[in-house]
This record gives structure tokens, sequence and C-alpha cells, in this order.
């Protein structure tokens, strides 16, 4: 009996080495933001300083057999049992409902910058959509819903708290008494909450779901056409996809980042089958500066076939425009330039993000559009000034190169960021 015992347990011991060398069993690869290991070559001088060991240890850590399987397992332990996410942020709610504990903080007030801040914001963004009146463009403002404020049925007891001051309800009413175009799906995603034939937000999901997006979207569309007096594209469905187990990306994102073995149950969600009026149509140019929300509908097709030349500024440090040829750091993109070719820049932003609202967009294009150094020659003047003080100064020129070699950039490029930033934020 002993000796069928160890057997056993020298079975047990070698079935995750059988499994690294023959994937006997598929790996269920983990979901997330994960760095993989490579493999490490040995060499000589690796083997002496160490980093072959440290290396190697690192990748058989991460591949050794049913790693994944048993990470999956003891996640679902902690969730089932005890009502846990072992995923960085995520908050269990009542009814199994998923949150993300910024939207809840946001919800709250508890991320809430001050009404000075929200004035000063909305005095520049005022300033630039007179700017833009005169050169026949349009600055909207999208305020998407957040989760804690079309579930707060569902948050945990421990969390409620009572706070009037929230961001959201700052810049709502300073936007509107500033007299900005302002759609906010925040209040109206409430009002449709019992009206929708589907959920506007998912249950295990952190954004709208895809037929709240979709409703977004063409709403935007219809409002635009209604401001600038075009006959716009047209979307309509008549059909949903028939699969009623079927849930996307975006519709269960926080579930797929808990990497649990079992789905959560849900109610059913809507995926209508898109149709597009176009002929004779009008298609507007526009740039949408914003967070992850309008990213979801931006890597559809969607605002291809509704829009012309559709870009995007994710957080305004990544742009995504065919005008500029793809996708390029913020700082390799002449803002002014593209900004004059869109007839629409619509900023967007949920509540859970609301606090860093608008991502310097208000002090970047205020200085592009309303102060003296919008004249380009002035403004480039100053900015050689800056960058020449930079190059005089051995102190300052010392800490630029610092900063270029952590960030990954010339020198030229760091002086070129550094009097940019500088310029923009003494004007």
């Amino acid at each position: 009996m002993k000796g069928i015992l160890v057997k056993f347990i020298g079975l047990i011991l070698t079935l995750p080495l059988l499994q690294y060398t023959t994937d006997a069993l598929p790996k269920m690869p983990l979901n997330g933001a994960i760095t993989e290991e490579k493999n490490v070559e040995f060499k000589i001088a690796s083997w002496h300083d160490e980093s072959f060991q440290k290396g190697k240890e690192k990748y058989l850590n991460q591949e050794f057999g049913f790693r994944n399987q048993l990470i999956r397992i003891n996640n679902q332990i902690y969730y089932s049992l005890y009502g846990i996410a072992k995923a960085n942020g995520v908050i269990v709610g009542k009814e199994n409902y998923l949150y993300e504990e910024k939207y809840i903080h946001a919800f709250y007030g508890m991320d809430f910058v001050g009404e000075q801040k929200v004035n000063d914001v909305t005095e520049r963004l005022s300033a630039i959509d007179s700017a833009f009146r005169t050169m026949n463009k349009t600055l909207l403002v999208v305020l998407a819903p957040g989760k804690a404020s079309f579930y707060p049925e569902y948050i945990p007891d421990n969390y409620k708290r009572v706070n009037d001051s929230t961001n959201y309800s700052c810049y709502k009413k300073s936007i509107e008494q500033a007299g900005l175009n302002l759609i906010d799906f925040n209040s109206w995603f409430l009002e449709q909450k019992n009206k929708s034939n589907f959920p506007l937000y998912p249950k295990t999901g952190i954004h709208w779901s895809d037929y709240g997006a979709i409703l977004a979207i063409d709403s935007i569309n219809k409002y635009l056409s209604k401001l600038r007096g075009y006959d716009p594209v047209t979307m309509h469905w008549n059909e949903y996809e028939k699969d009623l187990e079927k849930t996307s990306v975006i519709d269960e994102d926080i579930e797929l980042g808990m990497n649990l073995l079992f789905k959560i149950k849900k109610p059913r969600l809507g995926y209508p089958i898109l149709h597009f009026n176009q002929t004779g149509k009008t298609k507007p140019r526009v740039l949408n500066i914003g967070d992850s929300f309008y990213r979801n509908i931006f890597s559809t097709g969607i605002k291809d076939s509704i829009f012309s030349d559709a870009g995007f500024g994710y957080y305004l440090q990544e742009i995504s425009s065919p005008i500029i040829g793809g996708t390029k750091d913020v700082s390799d993109v002449n803002l002014k330039e593209l900004i004059n070719h869109y007839d629409v820049i619509m900023l967007m932003c949920t509540e859970a993000t609301m606090f860093n609202f608008p991502f310097n967009f208000d002090k970047k294009v205020y200085t592009l559009y309303c102060t003296p150094l919008a004249n380009s020659e002035l403004f480039q003047k100053k900015l050689n000034e800056i960058k020449d003080r930079i190059r005089n100064s051995a102190e300052w020129l010392t800490s630029i190169k610092e900063k270029a070699l952590k960030n990954g950039k010339t020198v030229d490029e760091m002086i070129q960021l550094d009097a940019e930033y500088i310029l923009n934020n003494e004007n």
C-alpha cells in the first residue's frame, strides 16, 4: 500500500514536467497585462554574471506545466468562496456585478479636483470653442456613462458614502453654464436603463456594452448633423446576432482579466447586425480626444462608415489618424495642422478618468489658437529662445540628457518636448 502511495505521489509530481515537455493539454492562456518572459540562451558570460540563471528561473516559473490552470483554479476559489477578484483594482459587487474601484471612488467624489480647476478648464474650452467657431469647426464634449453611476444598487455596502461634490456633476454644470456643446450619456443611459431591449452596461464589463456604444455613436452622429446642418449617414438594424450565449470581449473585459475557470452568469446581451445608408450623405471629419470608451468604438468599422478620416487621440498621448499615416506619439505630431484638417473635435470622458479631463487638450490647444503665440512665427521664436536657454545651462542640459536616456529620446527631441511644455504652461 505504501509503495502504491509513493508511486502515486511521484506521478503527481512529474505531471507538470510532462505537461511542460509535451503540452498534452491546452495551456489556457491568461488575459490581462502580462509580460511574457523569453527563454534565455546559455552563454559563458551570462553564466558568470548570473543573468542566465535569473532569466531561466523567470522563464521556467512562467512556463512550468499547468501553471495557467492552477492560477485559474486559485482565482476561482477566491471568487466563488470569498467574493474576491484576483485582478488589480477589481471589486466584486452585489449579485456578482463587477466594478473597477476607481469608478466607485469617482461616483462618490473621492477624486474630486475642485471647482476652481473645473472652471479653469471650462474657461479655456470656451475660448477654444470661440476660436473654432470662426473656423467653422465644432467642439463637442461627451460625458460617457460610468458603471458605478449606472449600477449604484450593486456597490458593496462598505464602499458607500455621501458626497455631492463629484467631477461629473461639477463639469456638467460648468460646461452647461458656458454654453458648450454637450452630450451627457451618463444621464441618458440612466433614463433608458429600464426601457432598453438589452443591457446598456454589461454585468462583467467596465465600458458601455456593445449595444450601448452603438446607440451612443448613432446619437452623436445625429446630434452633429443638426449642429452642422448636414445630411448624415443613417445607421439601422432589423435583427440581432442569433447566438444567445454570445458575449463580446468588451462586454466581459473585467471578467476576462480575472482569469477564472468558469464563466459568470449574466443577462443576455444584444448585438445588432448593422446596415448603413451612405448614398448622397455627408461624412464629417471627426477627431476624438478621449479615453477607452471611444477606443472601443474606434476599433470597429462603425466610425469609418459615418465619419471621414476618423481620428483618435488616446488620452492625447498617442494619435491615430489616416492624416498622419497611422499611430504616432503626440510629440511627433503637428497638433495644429492635424486639428486644422478636422471639422469636429470631440472630447469624450467617463467619470473614472474625469479627474484628468480633458487630458491637457485645453492647455495645448489654447496656446495654439487663443494666445498671441497662436501666431506660428512668434510661437517658434519663443520656442527657440527656451531651447537656447536649455542648451546654455549646463545643469539644465545634464537633466535633459538624463530624461532623454530614460524616455528613449534623443537629446534634441527631449529639448523640444521640454521647451514646448514650458511654453504651453507659461501661457
